[in-house]
């Protein structure tokens, strides 16, 4: 079965996956059925071969320099998280990233819907989670990132 584009009034619809049609229409950002039956956002081939373990990466001093080192890589999922506390990119990247790597949207849900965005943005409220954040901050506007 090949892939299908999830249309947003179907996402609406669904009781685990409403909220994500209104987080899709914010980050502009489409959703599809995978041919296993997953649901998914949309995946951007290069972000995806970030983090597929065969990714270039160098280490080393200088570009291309004599110390400099090549070697294939994954980007470390456990470490972004370190690097968002660390406020080197804001939550709003770090969402669309995991929109641009194809994460299916029950992972998404883990990820963002059940941590506290306070620890992440300074104007968030009381105890809410990053998808509840998301959906207040950017109401009626759309984010092009």
């Amino acid at each position: 079965m090949p892939e299908r584009l999830i249309e947003r009034d179907e996402l609406a619809a669904h009781p685990h996956y409403g909220d994500l049609a209104e987080l899709a229409r914010i980050f502009h950002h489409a959703v599809i059925e995978d041919e296993h039956g997953t649901w998914r956002w949309q995946q951007n081939r290069l972000m995806r071969h970030l983090t597929d373990g065969d990714a270039a990466f160098y280490e080393g001093e200088g570009y291309l320099g004599d110390r400099m080192r090549i070697y294939r890589g994954s980007l470390c999922l456990n470490t972004l998280i370190r690097d968002l506390y660390g406020k080197k990119f804001s939550v709003e990247e770090y969402a669309k990233f995991y929109m641009g790597i194809g994460y299916s949207l029950g992972g998404f849900c883990e990820v963002f819907g059940q941590r506290e965005v306070s620890a992440w943005v300074d104007d968030a409220e009381g105890e809410e989670d990053v998808i509840e954040y998301l959906l207040r901050r950017y109401k009626g506007s759309e984010l092009l990132l």
